[in-house]
């Protein structure tokens, strides 16, 4: 339990240092553009898309570390690749919860951490999205 508890909170942290540093990258690119509002929006949004893939990849590490040193496995009726493992860690981000793989024993910490994770952090992309079209809207 304790290696779950630490891949869960280590997999906290970097994420959240990683939305930060992305999300501080992407009001200062579109505060330099001199550009269409559209243009600005299409940065921050795809700026911010990224950082969240990158974030559940940094969980789908976590869950294989964790396989590896076997603190849970994977519920599913095929073999898993590393692919699916992205696709879980996905799902459980953005809490959507297909169910198609289930986590056990260990691993189901890190998958409700990870949900948690990324409601939080989906929360404030949407924020700093909605943030910088009221702040294009005022400039017009």
């Amino acid at each position: 339990m304790l290696l779950a508890i630490a891949l869960g909170v280590a997999c906290f942290t970097v994420c959240g240092a990683i939305h930060f540093l992305a999300l501080n990258k992407a009001a200062q690119i579109t505060g330099n553009l001199k550009s269409s509002n559209s243009l600005q929006m299409l940065v921050a949004v795809h700026i911010t898309a990224a950082a969240h893939v990158l974030e559940a990849g940094v969980y789908g590490f976590a869950y294989m570390m964790g396989l590896r040193f076997g603190i849970g496995e994977f519920q599913s009726d095929t073999a898993l690749s590393a692919m699916d493992v992205l696709h879980f860690s996905l799902i459980t981000y953005t809490s959507l919860g297909l169910g198609d793989v289930v986590p056990t024993n260990h691993l189901r910490f890190i998958s409700g951490l990870e949900a948690l994770n990324g409601f939080l952090l989906i929360s404030c992309s949407a924020s700093f999205i909605f943030i910088q079209m009221s702040r294009s809207r005022k400039k017009y």
